[in-house]
């Protein structure tokens, strides 16, 4: 599936860049975004951005929105 450039979402960070998304609530990084998506081509058109319910973490299974894990080993200190 071909993910597409869009400046406000988290999935516009590289995959290589070491500073990943993670849960506020548990640290996880399994965090989802909500996404148009092209239901004859499975093409992401567009992620949504309008508020923490359009995060979701499928570890602790809550909404909220993501942190850099930079942001969340700092606050650990």
């Amino acid at each position: 599936m071909k993910k597409e450039e869009c400046k406000n979402s988290v999935a516009n960070v590289p995959a290589e860049k070491p500073d990943t998304w993670r849960c506020r609530n548990c640290g996880s990084q399994a965090v989802q975004q909500r996404a148009w998506v092209n239901v004859n081509t499975g093409e992401v058109e567009s992620f949504i951005d309008g508020g923490r319910d359009d995060y979701w973490c499928e570890a602790c299974e809550q909404y909220g929105y993501p942190v850099r894990e930079s942001e969340l080993n700092s606050r650990a200190l």
